[in-house]
């Protein structure tokens, strides 16, 4: 099931907006199959409905990604890595990394990064353990 929902953010990134049945005939599966994984993505905000008028006849339904889905796709992992890269690239001062080797300078930089995470998540995080801090984050 979750393939699916994969597959269909995947396509819907890389081709657009598609219908029940291109989504359908793409992926390989029955057009109910999509239109119950399409209702449970727009539930969960994945994905955004918008009817097309027709020549004639009725409207078709069409889908496209919400912001939300969007940020599921690799290319956007790697925008926000990048974002958080440059900014704590930017403030390393010449101290800090003068006579440092490579891996020293990497590692104080995302140490940087995963703070900047770290205070962008701290008012979503509540669990006791490593483990349950993990989980509500993910």
């Amino acid at each position: 099931m979750e393939r699916t929902r994969d597959e269909v953010v995947r396509i819907l990134h890389e081709r657009g907006s598609r219908s029940v049945a291109e989504l359908a005939e793409e992926i390989g599966v029955s057009a109910g199959s999509i239109r119950r994984h399409m209702d449970l993505m727009v539930a969960d905000r994945l994905v955004v409905s918008h009817l097309v008028r027709q020549s004639r006849g009725r409207p078709s339904t069409r889908y496209a990604l919400s912001e939300a889905g969007e940020e599921r796709t690799s290319a956007s992992h790697y925008q926000k890595l990048l974002d958080r890269l440059s900014p704590a690239l930017a403030n390393l001062s010449a101290e800090e990394i003068d006579g440092q080797d490579g891996r020293a300078v990497l590692d104080r930089l995302f140490d940087r990064v995963a703070e900047s995470v770290a205070r962008d998540h701290s008012s979503q995080i509540r669990g006791e353990s490593l483990g349950e801090r993990v989980y509500e984050v993910t």
